[in-house]
């Protein structure tokens, strides 16, 4: 048995994630687990569906068991995304990380990410970043000067960046894993417009009609997105939310949930008094070493006050969103260091600290299903189970 995980948001799932988990598989993978982004995402907002339709997607198309990514490490910065993602997937006993990359020579991500956790160069990291630049560019200026343009380019692209923190944090975590690097094939990340029947979930999230998302979709995967009970997440309705929020929380509310030492929360803070609207907040609050992006994840973190101490915390329990005949053999098999969760009366008999994490995963949830078409009632969490799906070889 050769259990590979995987890391992934399926924001949605469409053809290009299919094609990974089939090169996953032909490398020899018997299982495949995914930890995914369940409500919210990096990007700082809602997910396009609910969390149960996009796992149940994941399953019909090529995973076996989907993991809850929990929302402290879903929605933050790639090396907090990454910590959270495989420390979930180290917990379950993973041999072998697979991920796309723009760049699938190891030995390049794996230079680089040692690199990167050398103490000296992240304080030369640091002073660039002091002076107005940011991270990015100061980590390829570091990479640059210590082993060339070649290892540099890798964190040009999102996914190389990704597949760095990914292999950091195996590292940091000690879990015995391999990394399988993927070559993105077709469109590229957040490209608008397609490459054959691959295109980015960014531009399927902005296309206006249901019809015009489907030829890029597995059939099986459509099937589940868009059934009857899906629940989808309404981007108006966030920012009106958001800023309703914001207006109402001190200074000190923010700095509970923002983990950033550059006074974004202030700027954040005063933005929200004058902003109308979700871009002139995040024009607000920005600098030239802070990214709308990153304002973006802060701003998320304020709405659904999650303080940042959850993102120093390693994931306390598993919650498992979906699973098929071999995900169950996996279940069976397993012989996971964290407990297990497949529905609510279990997690009775999970630790304090990990009741508290569970209720924060519930109250996120019950404020993600009011934000989406049609609108959920609250309890989602607590009421569904992990779905099983039979599903041909």
């Amino acid at each position: 048995m050769k259990i590979a995980g995987v890391v992934c948001e399926y924001n949605p799932f469409h053809n290009g994630h299919a094609y990974h988990l089939r090169q996953t598989r032909k490398a020899g993978a018997t299982h495949i687990v995914a930890v995914m982004s369940a409500c919210f995402v990096q990007r700082g907002t809602g997910a396009f569906c609910d969390p149960f339709a996009r796992a149940r997607a994941a399953v019909r198309c090529g995973a076996d068991l989907v993991l809850e990514l929990g929302v402290p490490y879903a929605c933050a910065s790639a090396g907090v995304f990454a910590f959270g993602a495989i420390e979930t997937l180290a917990a379950f006993g993973v041999d072998l990380l697979s991920f796309g990359a723009e760049t699938p020579e190891l030995a390049l991500l794996c230079q680089a990410a040692n690199t990167l956790s050398n103490e000296a160069l992240q304080a030369e990291i640091g002073k660039l970043c002091a002076q107005g630049i940011g991270y990015p560019a100061a980590a390829q200026t570091v990479l640059e000067n210590a082993h060339g343009a070649a290892v540099a380019d890798v964190l040009r692209t999102p996914n190389n960046t990704l597949a760095v923190e990914y292999i950091k944090a195996a590292n940091n975590c000690g879990a015995p894993v391999s990394f399988l690097p993927v070559q993105r094939i077709g469109a590229a990340h957040d490209a608008a417009a397609p490459s054959g029947k691959i295109v980015s979930a960014k531009a399927l999230r902005e296309m206006p009609d249901r019809n015009d998302i489907l030829p890029f979709l597995p059939p099986a995967a459509a099937q589940e997105l868009f059934s009857p009970e899906t629940l989808f997440f309404d981007e108006a309705s966030f920012e009106t939310a958001l800023l309703c929020t914001l207006r109402q929380q001190s200074a000190m509310d923010m700095e509970r949930c923002i983990a950033d030492d550059s006074g974004l929360a202030s700027r954040l803070f005063a933005a929200s008094k004058t902003a109308t609207d979700l871009p002139s907040l995040l024009a607000a609050a920005q600098t030239k070493s802070v990214t709308a992006a990153k304002v973006r994840r802060a701003a998320l973190h304020c709405f659904l006050n999650l303080e940042k101490e959850w993102q120093r915390t390693r994931p306390p329990f598993l919650h498992v969103l979906a699973a098929n005949d071999r995900g169950l053999e996996l279940l069976r098999k397993a012989s996971p260091t964290l407990p297990l969760i497949t529905k609510h009366r279990e997690t009775g008999l999970l630790s304090e600290k990990a009741q508290a994490f569970y209720a924060l995963q519930c109250r996120v949830t019950d404020v993600y299903t009011a934000l989406c078409r049609p609108r959920g009632q609250a309890g989602l969490l607590q009421r569904h189970s992990m779905d099983v799906l039979h599903v041909d070889a």
